[in-house]
């Protein structure tokens, strides 16, 4: 046993605990490979490996909070590589007699009037959310780009 500071006993470590995971790894591939030499080693075949699959993909797909997660990371990232290849979506908040409009990318209203330009982009940025990632431009009275974002879902 080795000591620590404040002298309460602690095991060594010993054996595989020891070993760097090199090490560790080095050994179980020396053992793989005398298996296969052996013929001990096991071959799935095609029918084995679908059954095992199936089995690891139930009880991975029993945990939804999990699931959800993969999902929601899947479709960031999605949203990612369409922001980079520059197509992702873009809403348009501009002034209009009715108020301040939220527009898709072919100028169809997405949302009643709203009375101020803060609100409108609060909506835009929501819609810009839900799709994983978008592009929002507000615009002033001239029709000029006063404000562009990026915004990603959290």
């Amino acid at each position: 046993m080795s000591s620590t500071n404040n002298n309460e006993r602690v095991p060594a470590r010993r054996g595989f605990g020891a070993m760097s995971p090199e090490k560790r790894r080095a050994i179980a591939r020396q053992g793989g490979i005398a298996a296969h030499r052996k013929g001990a080693a096991h071959h799935f075949n095609s029918d084995e490996a679908k059954a095992a699959g199936k089995k690891g993909g139930d009880s991975v797909s029993k945990n939804r909070e999990h699931m959800a997660s993969i999902g929601r990371k899947g479709g960031i990232e999605r949203a990612a590589r369409r922001a980079e290849r520059g197509t992702a979506p873009v809403f348009h908040v501009r002034q209009a007699e009715t108020g301040w409009l939220v527009l898709d990318a072919s100028e169809a209203e997405l949302a009643p009037p709203f009375a101020t330009s803060a609100e409108a982009l609060a909506h835009a940025e929501e819609l810009a959310r839900g799709t994983g990632a978008a592009h929002v431009r507000v615009y002033d009275a001239n029709g000029t780009i006063e404000t562009e974002l990026f915004v990603r879902a959290a």
